[in-house]
Order: C-alpha cells, then sequence, then structure tokens
C-alpha cells in the first residue's frame, strides 16, 4: 500500500475519534456547558475544534511511522489505549456530564500518553516528539476540567464527593427556626390558618408575602402573623385569638441540644460554623441567653442586614463574614423555599428533617467530623 494512503489511513481513524465526540459536544457547549462557572484560563469555544484536528493528525503520523518502523501492532499498544480513553472522555464530560469521573479518566489518559512517548523514542524520535503538543494539551485539559469539577462539584454526584473524601467544603451554614430552634407546637402557620377557616395554601402565600416585614423591616414575629391574619380579617377578636395562639405556641420553643453538639465537632475538624435566619434582631439576644452564640463562628440575621432568603444578598453577606466562596459551603434550612435559589447562588443544600438524617447528608457532601 502506498505510504501516502497509509499516512491518510492513520490520520483519518483518529480523526474519527474526534468526530464521535462532536456529537456530544455540539449538544453540551451551548447549553450546559455555557452555564457552567469556568477558570479565567478557561480559552474561547472556538479553539478547540482546530486545536483537536491538528493533534488527531499528528496522532496518525505518529502512529504511521511507528507501526512502518517497528512493522508489528505490539508497538502501538499504549497508544491505542490512550486513544480508547481519550474517545470515552468526551461523552463522559460532555455527555455523562459527570465532570468528577472525567477528571480522573483524564488522568488515566495522560499517563497512557507519556508511556507511549517513552515507548515511541527508542523507535523512532519523531514519532515521539510528535505526540508532546498532545501530551501538552492533555495536560491543560486535565488542569481545566479539575478547576471546571472544583467550581461546579455541586452538579456532580454527591457520592462522588463521599468517595474521594474531596475537602471542599469549609463551612457549614444553619438556618435558625426548625433546625437549631424546635416546637413541639407544629406550624403555627399552619394552626392559625385552620382556626380562621382560610385554605393553608392561601394563608402561606400571604405570610410569603409579608414576611419581609419581620426578616427585613424587623417587625416582631408576633405582630407579623397578625398582620397576614388581617388581610382575611380584620375583626380585633380575630387578632386577639392569634396572639393567644402565638405566646401559647412561642412557650413550647425549645433549641436542639444534640444538634449543638455537631457544631463543636464540624469545629473541631476545621470547618466554620454559622447560622443564617430570617428573623428580628431579638434572635441575637436569644442566641446570646441560650449560650448558642458562643459555639458559631458567626450570626446573620435578615432583620440586621436588610436582605433575607431565599435572597442572594442575604447568602452573600454569609459568605463575606466567613470568608468562603459559595461552593465551599454547606447550607442547612427546614424549609424548601429557603433552598431554591441554592444552584443560582452556588451552595451546597441540605433539607433538614432530623439529626440523624442530617449527619447522613452532611457525610455524603465529603464533611467529616
Amino acid at each position: 500500500m502506498n505510504s501516502w494512503v497509509e499516512i491518510i489511513i492513520a490520520i483519518a481513524v483518529c480523526e474519527a475519534v474526534g468526530v464521535s465526540g462532536a456529537f456530544f459536544t455540539a449538544r453540551a457547549i451551548p447549553t450546559w456547558y455555557a452555564n457552567l462557572k469556568k477558570p479565567s484560563f478557561n480559552p474561547p469555544n472556538w479553539i478547540f475544534g482546530p486545536v483537536w484536528t491538528v493533534l488527531y493528525a499528528l496522532q496518525g503520523i505518529s502512529a504511521y511511522l511507528i507501526f512502518h518502523e517497528a512493522a508489528n501492532v505490539q508497538a502501538l499498544l499504549p497508544f491505542i489505549i490512550q486513544l480508547i480513553l481519550n474517545g470515552i472522555w468526551t461523552p463522559l464530560f460532555f455527555g455523562a456530564k459527570k465532570v468528577g469521573p472525567a477528571f480522573f479518566e483524564i488522568i488515566v489518559m495522560l499517563i497512557f500518553i507519556i508511556l507511549t512517548i517513552i515507548s515511541f523514542y527508542p523507535i523512532s524520535q519523531t514519532a515521539a516528539w510528535l505526540m508532546t503538543p498532545y501530551a501538552a494539551w492533555v495536560m491543560f485539559a486535565s488542569a481545566l476540567n479539575y478547576k471546571i469539577w472544583a467550581l461546579n462539584y455541586r452538579e456532580s454526584s454527591r457520592i462522588m464527593l463521599a468517595w474521594y473524601n474531596l475537602p471542599m467544603i469549609k463551612a457549614v451554614i444553619f438556618d435558625f427556626g426548625g433546625v437549631i430552634g424546635l416546637n413541639d407546637g407544629g406550624n403555627i402557620v399552619r394552626h392559625i390558618a385552620q382556626s380562621m377557616g382560610i385554605p393553608f395554601d392561601k394563608f402561606q402565600k400571604a405570610y410569603y408575602e409579608c414576611n419581609h416585614l419581620g426578616n427585613v423591616q424587623n417587625l416582631p414575629w408576633e405582630d407579623l402573623l397578625i398582620e397576614v391574619a388581617r388581610v382575611f380579617d380584620k375583626d380585633p377578636a380575630t387578632e386577639k385569638r392569634v396572639r393567644e395562639m402565638v405566646r401559647k405556641h412561642n412557650s413550647k420553643r425549645y433549641i436542639n441540644a444534640d444538634l449543638l453538639t455537631l457544631f463543636g465537632a464540624l469545629r473541631h475538624s476545621g470547618l466554620k460554623v454559622a447560622i443564617l435566619s430570617n428573623a428580628t434582631s431579638e434572635l441575637r439576644k436569644e442566641l446570646e441567653r441560650d449560650g448558642v452564640a458562643q459555639l458559631v463562628d458567626e450570626i446573620v440575621i435578615s432583620g440586621e442586614i436588610g436582605f433575607q432568603k431565599p435572597h442572594k444578598e442575604a447568602f452573600d453577606v454569609a459568605f463575606k463574614k466567613l470568608d468562603v466562596h459559595p461552593e465551599e459551603v454547606v447550607f442547612v434550612d427546614d424549609s424548601p423555599k429557603s433552598l431554591e435559589k441554592a444552584a443560582e447562588i452556588g451552595y451546597l443544600p441540605i433539607l433538614f428533617t432530623d439529626n440523624d438524617q442530617l449527619k447522613i447528608d452532611l457525610r455524603k457532601t465529603g464533611v467529616r467530623f
């Protein structure tokens, strides 16, 4: 067979690996990949196509030289393995969107590229040198893969974080009401709605529309609930009944003592612990009175900062006080609404149900205590 034909076939085989991955990149780059956080050294998307085209061509020429000199396929074994791994990486990263596993896969691929260069060198130095730009680019791609994973690991499997015990989390932030401060009286908002004969979803909607009065404008919680009740009934008798219900409910408050012991364990392991709560400034006095304040690194209260959860500004205050990035934080809250912007803001959310489940969920994020 003509040598030029052999070279073209060798290049075509390598280019085919790249073409097979185009199915995944064409779909993912303008959508999923475009929305990922990327490091400052991330190149523009248009560079990848031309670079890989050249690198696949160089690989094909290199493989041809080795096969021509050694005249046996065995000399190409490391090359074939790395080419297969190359073909796997694109569907793993862009197709399955498994950014973490893709990083480990590309490291294995890089090892086989280096082994290929080492094995090629005694046979053809030219073939070995033709592989070096490819090795350099894959080193760069490995660093880029890792950094994207680090910046966006919340999109990866939580189980992966636990498997590899990655020390990414630097702080755990807790809500107060329903997490640290508990109440055996049940959901007071639901109880008030029932006592007034108002459908809960309708009453709850009014509550969410008014809760900024307490969370941001520092209106006492009892007065806030009165304002919500007045949306449906302005009868003074109703107001009196609601106040009695709230005071009775408040008398049943208690501190989640088991959770406070976890605070010490988390801080002992090197993590920062904080409280971020939608509440009035009275909460700080309560935390100091109950000895909770001394167990945490920071306390952020919506009534003191003028911002409330789930809005980003409230979380930004907490992140700044703790000197952490959003992706380094686990936030624990008992309200799904407070966690609804987790992906947008960047922290890892945990919906609190009880202490035992919380410990399980924390360990899944890679937190050790």
